[in-house]
C-alpha cells in the first residue's frame, strides 16, 4: 500500500487524476486491511473531487456550447446537476455569467448517497461506482431511520426551526443546521413524509462519528458545502443499518 501511496503521490504532482485514481481504486479493491482501505478511499476521494472541479475531460463530463438565452441555472436543469458545480467547474464569476458561444464543461453522472449507521460514515457514489467518504454524526438512541430516500430540498445558510420555538437564523449559535441542509424524505411517499429528516452541517466537530443528533445526519460544515455543491434535488439517498 505504502507504494501505490507513493506512485499516487508522483501521479497526482504529474496531473494524472485519473491514473491515480484507478491505482487508489484498484488497491481498495484487494485491501482488507480496514484502516488502510479507508486511507485509500480518502485518496481516491481527494483525486475524484480534483479532476470534477478541473477542466480535464472525463467519461462523466460534457462540453456544452452555451446557446442564446441560456442561464447556469437553466444549463443546470437540463443536465440534472447543479448550479455550484458548474460554476466551480468552469471558475465563473461574480453573477454566473455566461455568453453564447462559450464551452463550458457540464456534470452529466448521477450521484447516488449511502450512509452507514454502524460506519457513521457517508459515501456518495457516481455513477454506481465510489466517489467520496465522509464521516457523519447519526441520531441518539437509532432515532436515525433506515429506508430509501430522496433529497427534496436544498438550502445554504439555512434558518432553524425547532419545534415550540422560533426562527433561529443563521450563523446564530443557537442554530444547529450548520451551512447547508439538505431535506430528505421517504423515496416512495415524500409528501406524506413529515418526520423532518435531513442532511446538514454542524459547528460541533466533536459530534462527528457519534450517534448524537435528533435523527438527522450531520456533517462537518466544510464536508456539507462541497456535498451540497455535488448533488442536486431528486438525489437517492440510503440509510443502512
Amino acid at each position: 500500500i505504502r507504494d501505490v501511496l507513493q506512485k499516487g503521490d508522483a501521479l497526482e504532482a504529474a496531473g494524472d487524476l485519473s491514473e491515480a485514481g484507478r491505482m487508489y481504486a484498484e488497491a481498495m479493491s484487494m485491501c482488507g486491511d480496514e484502516r488502510l482501505r479507508t486511507t485509500l478511499a480518502d485518496r481516491l476521494g481527494k483525486a475524484n473531487v480534483a479532476l470534477l472541479l478541473s477542466r480535464r475531460k472525463t467519461a462523466w463530463k460534457t462540453d456544452y456550447v452555451v446557446k442564446a438565452n441560456d442561464a447556469v441555472e437553466k444549463i443546470a436543469r437540463k443536465f440534472g446537476t447543479t448550479t455550484e458545480l458548474i460554476v466551480a467547474c468552469n471558475r465563473l464569476g461574480r453573477g454566473h455569467s455566461i455568453r453564447k458561444g462559450q464551452t463550458l464543461a457540464v456534470f452529466t453522472g448521477r450521484f447516488s448517497i449511502f450512509i452507514s449507521k454502524s460506519r457513521y460514515e457517508l459515501v456518495l457514489e457516481r455513477d454506481g461506482e465510489f466517489f467520496k467518504r465522509y464521516s457523519v454524526c447519526i441520531g441518539a438512541e437509532n432515532k436515525t431511520p433506515p429506508g430509501s430516500f430522496v433529497i427534496t430540498s436544498r438550502e445554504v445558510n439555512p434558518t432553524w426551526w425547532p419545534e415550540g420555538k422560533g426562527a433561529i437564523p443563521a450563523g446564530d449559535e443557537r442554530n444547529l443546521l450548520g451551512t447547508r441542509w439538505m431535506a430528505i424524505k421517504d423515496k416512495l411517499n415524500p409528501a406524506d413524509d413529515g418526520r423532518g429528516l435531513g442532511i446538514h452541517g454542524t459547528r460541533d466537530e466533536s459530534s462527528i462519528g457519534k450517534p448524537l443528533s435528533a435523527g438527522c445526519v450531520r456533517m462537518l460544515n466544510s464536508d456539507v458545502e462541497e456535498l451540497h455543491m455535488f448533488v442536486p434535488v431528486g438525489t437517492p439517498v440510503s440509510i443502512l443499518e
